[in-house]
């Protein structure tokens, strides 16, 4: 069966690579990160309860929908991307960088008193109490600034677009990157570290790039890869991640015995399908419809009085290692039946089209088509909606963009993009 997958998803990533003439694209990202979790979860390092035959069926629809909805845009669309029509005020890019960056530092400095005001010392808190962190995070105990360090997901894309078109990584794009890994190692979360990497790499490499040496590329990967995955590591290690569960093999306790917290890695990314079985075995009580796909707006609402109040983690599931992400199958579907399961990601499929055409030289669309990248990568763990920082985000990055390029072709009738058949192009 590994075989099986590597070979199918193989495929997939290849058809993608024909569509949109390049390696790096919506279809084969997703098509890879779902191809290489259902691989790990046939490797049964973990003895985990079987995938039944619907949640299968469920993964196979949603994958299916998602090419025919960018196969139906590729054959409706104009043969080339539309051409850039002028080139980015970089003075202004770079004031809304630090300005967003400075906004996400305040809540930097919000955690720093708050978990020195609880814990009496901000590194022995991160250092020696990361758990404990971690728990009262999680239980909302902690008074952090709420939703101030969404500013960093528009803050780090525009840095990718600024190195891109400067052909440097200096201050300015340095700075969100290191603010983002403090935010993040001090509320003990890995997930913001994940979303802002993808969306630096999706606008760096969907922006013209000055030309520059290879040393000097590089350079600019290898440093905002050391401070990204430093803090993802730095939080893992720190935070004590539970590896004693129910189901080891003797294979993966001979692996943690060199990466202690290997066992944790390997659940992360095997185990969400096996919750989403387990969930379409017993589904949960009823919830308001679309609840995790309008998660956060329900919960400003519920605010209000009504009683549409959405939490922010969802049930566990025993796989037998505990799980609380699913898989997007399970969020959309749980919010709209079977519809969902076809309609969203054919939706996501002409979405992924259409910007991709619309890219070049158009801000709002780039951050659109890179957040659009976050959604299909994170889809095998959960659906990125149920995050209130990363609608927040996704929101802030079309404003700032939209102001800018201060030009209005984004939001001009599409209709030159549903003309001629195309092969998208990169």
């Amino acid at each position: 069966m590994v075989a099986f997958m590597a070979f199918v998803s193989t495929i997939a990533v290849y058809v993608g690579r024909m569509w949109f003439k390049r390696w790096f694209n919506p279809l084969s990202l997703y098509s890879f990160a779902w191809g290489f979790c259902l691989a790990l979860y046939e490797l049964r390092l973990i003895q985990y309860e079987r995938v039944s035959a619907m949640a299968w069926l469920f993964i196979l629809v949603a994958w299916g929908s998602l090419y025919l909805g960018a196969l139906i845009a590729k054959l409706a669309s104009p043969s080339e991307s539309q051409p850039a029509s002028g080139r980015t005020n970089l003075q202004r890019m770079k004031w809304a960088i630090l300005a967003l960056t400075a906004i996400g530092a305040v809540g930097v400095l919000s955690e720093m008193l708050v978990l020195y005001r609880e814990f009496g010392n901000v590194f022995e808190a991160v250092f020696y109490n990361a758990s404990d962190v971690y728990l009262a995070r999680t239980d909302n105990a902690l008074a952090y600034l709420p939703y101030v360090g969404s500013a960093f997901y528009p803050a780090v894309s525009l840095a990718g677009c600024y190195a891109a078109e400067t052909g440097s990584f200096g201050l300015v794009c340095m700075a969100p990157f290191f603010f983002m890994a403090l935010h993040n190692l001090f509320g003990m979360g890995r997930a913001g570290l994940g979303i802002g990497a993808m969306l630096f790499l999706v606008c760096y490499l969907y922006t013209p790039r000055k030309p520059v040496s290879v040393k000097k590329k590089i350079l600019i990967g290898a440093t905002a890869t050391a401070i990204l995955v430093g803090g993802f590591f730095a939080v893992s290690l720190t935070r004590s991640l539970q590896v004693d569960f129910p189901g080891r093999t003797d294979a993966i306790d001979s692996i943690s015995e060199y990466v202690p917290i290997f066992p944790s890695l390997y659940s992360n990314f095997s185990a969400p399908p096996v919750a989403l079985s387990l969930y379409l075995a017993a589904p949960e009580k009823q919830h308001p419809w679309g609840a995790y796909t309008l998660a956060p707006v329900l919960r400003f609402v519920s605010r209000l009085g009504l009683p549409v109040y959405v939490q922010p983690y969802e049930e566990n599931y025993y796989t037998p290692v505990p799980m609380n992400t699913s898989t997007y199958v399970k969020n959309i579907y749980s919010d709209f039946g079977m519809a969902g399961i076809v309609l969203l990601p054919l939706i996501l499929g002409i979405a992924s089209v259409v910007l991709s055409l619309k890219v070049q030289g158009n801000l709002v669309a780039k951050l659109l088509l890179a957040n659009l990248y976050v959604y299909l990568a994170f889809s095998v763990l959960y659906s990125v909606t149920v995050l209130g920082d990363w609608y927040i985000g996704l929101i802030v990055g079309v404003i700032v963009g939209a102001l800018i390029d201060r030009r209005r072709h984004f939001f001009e009738p599409m209709t030159g993009l549903m003309r001629n058949p195309h092969t998208v192009g990169s």
